[in-house]
């Protein structure tokens, strides 16, 4: 890591009960933990000279500072970045700054083929979950729901319903989530591949397994599925006794094809797709996610450009998502998401690292995207996402307290 920090003010001398004209800290001298902590540390003394008072570490104040602070950081690096991804211009000293967030997490892709067949798990150590219907729905089940088993063997997993069954297999799976059931959502059990599979006639990388109140193998019209799922409850603690027994059984081989995540529902919110259909959209540590609706949506945070946060009416927040590839097919629009939820949004997005706008702009991104993609120089020329007013007052001025050194990626307060 070559970031450097600089305080050069008689404020910051005297925080620091220092005399030198110049305080440098090299980050490259120092741990994952302690980086943070300096970084921690220096923002706050940022914050106390831009409010010019004492700040509880405990204030919403002081945290809503901060993140401003981080994304004023944040918005400098992404100019540098863009420049050497859009233009191939290489930096001085690399900056891997942005990456330790990510260091320690799996995001190798299986290089292992999928195995020809299942093999079978002994009748008595195979883990079943009953009653839960698939999605895509397969062809054949119209406007109904068939329940069935999906079932943990040896290598894989299989799915059985009436007329039905497919199998997929341990080696492809690169993520899966699991969410209890309340009375907005059913129980839900969703694996995301690394390659696509056929279920039916579609393909997919995406499979979620819904819990349904009903006989097994019977079908059901999709209105009554509805409200016996919201109304259900009580296939949580079958969802975690399956979950459980396959962590268990995994925990004990030298190495896990991979582990659950639960869904924390502090961290999620509910928004329109421009299907127009509701969602329920999660951010977990390393993901954006948007379960419920088909296509699914299972983002990695770290391959995200920026996400804009637009206030364009009374109580509601409009979210656009732009990728580092800057495809405008790639963009993700989820609307009318609650205001009350742009704390937890920005929160998270913060916490890994990934740039944000506050605003009331309303803007045509795919064609902003077709702008960049035609000419790439004229974006970086004008200042990148700086030449379009994103940024909020607040921010804006934790800006002019810092000077960005694109060689060194150093950060400097005046």
């Amino acid at each position: 890591m070559s970031c450097r920090f600089s305080f050069t003010t008689p404020f910051v001398m005297e925080a620091f009960g220092t005399s030198e004209q110049n305080m440098w800290v090299d980050a490259s001298s120092l741990g994952e933990s302690n980086y943070h902590c300096y970084r921690s540390h220096f923002s706050h003394i940022l914050l106390k000279r831009l409010q010019g008072n004492d700040l509880s570490d405990n204030s919403e104040i002081h945290r809503e500072q901060k993140r401003r602070c981080d994304q004023a950081r944040l918005g400098s690096q992404l100019k540098i970045l863009d420049k050497q991804r859009l233009l191939g211009v290489p930096s001085g000293k690399e900056n891997s700054s942005d990456k330790m967030s990510w260091e320690g997490i799996m995001w190798k892709e299986s290089g292992v083929s999928a195995p020809l067949e299942l093999q079978m798990e002994e009748e008595h150590r195979v883990i079943r979950l009953s009653d839960v219907t698939i999605l895509p729905k397969v062809e054949g089940q119209g406007g109904n729901s068939i329940a069935g088993t999906l079932e943990a063997h040896v290598n894989g997993f299989k799915y059985t319903a009436s007329g039905f069954h497919m199998q997929f297999y341990f080696d492809n799976i690169k993520k899966s989530f699991f969410r209890f059931g309340d009375k907005r959502m059913p129980p839900l059990l969703h694996f995301h591949l690394h390659h696509s599979i056929m279920i039916g006639t579609e393909k997919t990388k995406d499979i979620e397994f819904h819990f349904v109140q009903w006989p097994l193998g019977q079908k059901m019209p999709d209105k009554i599925e509805k409200e016996k799922q919201i109304k259900d409850g009580g296939h949580n603690e079958d969802l975690k006794n399956f979950v459980d027994k396959v962590d268990a059984r995994w925990s004990s081989q030298p190495s896990s094809p991979f582990s659950f995540e639960v869904l924390e529902k502090e961290r999620e919110f509910y928004g329109v797709l421009p299907s127009k259909a509701s969602a329920a959209v999660a951010l977990t540590l390393y993901y954006l996610l948007v379960l419920t609706e088909a296509p699914f949506v299972v983002i990695p945070l770290r391959e995200i450009e920026i996400v804009n946060l637009a206030l364009l009416r009374p109580g509601v927040i409009d979210m656009t998502v732009i990728f580092q590839d800057f495809k405008e097919e790639s963009v993700i629009e989820i609307n009318s998401i609650p205001l009350e939820s742009l704390a937890v949004i920005k929160h998270r997005l913060n916490t890994r690292s990934v740039k944000y706008y506050v605003n009331a702009e309303g803007h045509d991104w795919k064609a902003i995207l077709r702008g960049i993609a035609d000419s790439p120089e004229k974006f970086i020329e004008k200042g990148g996402w700086d030449y379009f007013k994103l940024e909020d007052r607040d921010t804006l001025a934790c800006y002019k307290e810092m000077a960005f050194d694109p060689e060194y990626g150093q950060i400097k307060i005046q």
